[in-house]
């Protein structure tokens, strides 16, 4: 039987940033002060492949908002970029470039970026026990992490705003209604955070709908004004490498097309690929209707049902909808509170061994480039494989295991509770509503 918990059982909200922040803040001191060899080699044995200066994604950024001042079509071309990459953001960011920001910013703007993550960590959930703490610390030092921040990709922006989502939608207040704009605001920064709109689940059923009229009316507004614009934004979107750091449904199927062709002349990756789809929602599905698994969302804290909600949303999104570059991946860190808790719950049974298995596999998918290079290092040709393979099949056991939460949180929602309860005519109404 698991003790009652009591505050000194957690750690303060603070802890996990401020540790992170002073290792990440030393590393990068080292850049500064002039140690480039000694700030590339700690990295690399990260398990990364640091550029020339930190901070390269916001570079790349802030060179298309240089060159597109200039009359440059950054969608066809970006000569300010020190890589050539173009734009392949959200069209409305191509706005900053009214504040005459350049290439020259890089570095304040990489601190900033970086300064508002590592401060949007302490929104997660409080650590609960020494073990709660190395969990959380192993997920915000993993190399997934250390990768965006060396990055500064606009990812760590979309985390903090996510993470303000998470404060913000257990209140029982209207402020609760602040988390919908703030969707709004990181779906403008890149595409993929508009799948959190499905939150509006936990509201009743004509505040969903409002939610869902108002989202569309905005989206059909937002394609109409831009439709020249997402045209080069889907042509340039980076894609179709299998066995890097990437991560998304293709990589299984179409990679093991790539290693055996002779396999594959009669079968699509695409049929593949469905079949694996189908197979992980059969899983989830199966998840959900557990009984055990819907009792124990019910009883987990506000705060930490929500950022496992979003983190599981984004992630399962990402995931699904194509591939994503590995520090993407950050947004595990909203589910390892939620998932801790669950493991730790004290319900007994199988599900709290299940819980600990998929917190030992997200693990090893955020410090997945420090093993990968490990495993290359020591076992070379045939461990490479293994390696990728068991990768792969790792994503798709945590991407079955929150699909089936979604679906729990979704059965457990205000909207879904009151359309069953609805009288049998209104739900008639509602089935033959366009």
């Amino acid at each position: 039987m698991t003790r009652e918990e009591t505050p000194a059982d957690r750690y303060p909200r603070w802890a996990v940033p401020a540790i992170t922040a002073a290792i990440f803040a030393a590393i990068y001191g080292l850049y500064a002060i002039g140690q480039v060899t000694l700030y590339r080699a700690i990295l690399e044995s990260w398990g990364l492949g640091p550029y020339d200066f930190p901070f390269v994604d916001i570079h790349g950024v802030l060179s298309s908002l240089e060159c597109w001042r200039m009359g440059v079509d950054v969608y066809v071309s970006n000569p300010c970029d020190v890589l050539g990459r173009v734009f392949f953001y959200s069209p409305p960011l191509l706005w900053a470039s009214a504040f005459n920001l350049g290439t020259s910013d890089t570095q304040i703007a990489g601190l900033i970026l970086d300064g508002i993550f590592l401060l949007s960590l302490a929104a997660l959930p409080a650590a609960r026990g020494r073990f709660g703490l190395m969990l959380m610390l192993l997920g915000t030092l993993s190399t997934m992490t250390l990768f965006a921040v060396e990055r500064a990709n606009i990812d760590v922006l979309i985390f903090a705003l996510a993470a303000l989502v998470g404060m913000f939608l257990p209140l029982v207040s209207a402020t609760r209604f602040l988390a919908y704009p703030l969707i709004g605001m990181a779906a403008l920064l890149k595409f993929y955070p508009a799948v959190l709109l499905a939150l509006g689940l936990r509201e009743r059923p004509r505040i969903f709908a409002g939610i869902a009229a108002v989202s569309v009316a905005v989206l059909a507004l937002f394609v109409a004004a831009y439709h020249d614009q997402l045209h080069g934004v889907a042509a340039n979107v980076p894609g179709g490498k299998y066995f890097t750091d990437m991560f998304g449904a293709p990589n299984l199927p179409y990679g093991l097309a790539v290693l055996f062709p002779a396999l594959f002349r009669s079968l699509r990756p695409e049929a593949l690929r469905i079949a694996f789809s189908l197979v992980a929602a059969l899983a989830a599905a199966a998840l959900a209707a557990w009984p055990g698994l819907r009792a124990a969302c019910r009883h987990l804290p506000k705060s930490e049902a929500a950022f496992l909600e979003i983190g599981a949303w984004l992630v399962v999104g990402c995931f699904i909808a194509g591939q994503s570059i590995g520090y993407r991946g950050i947004f595990l860190l909203f589910v390892l509170p939620g998932l801790w808790r669950l493991a730790t719950g004290g319900s007994g049974g199988v599900l709290p061994w299940l819980f600990r298995a998929a917190l030992g596999l997200i693990l090893f998918l955020m410090w997945g480039e420090f093993i990968r290079r490990l495993v290359y290092d020591l076992v070379p040709g045939q461990g490479q494989f293994l390696f990728w393979l068991g990768r792969e099949l790792a994503w798709w056991a945590v991407i079955s295991l929150l699909g089936g939460l979604m679906a729990a949180f979704a059965l457990e929602s205000e909207t879904f509770r009151g359309l069953a309860a609805a009288p049998a005519p209104r739900r008639r109404l509602l089935r033959d509503t366009p």
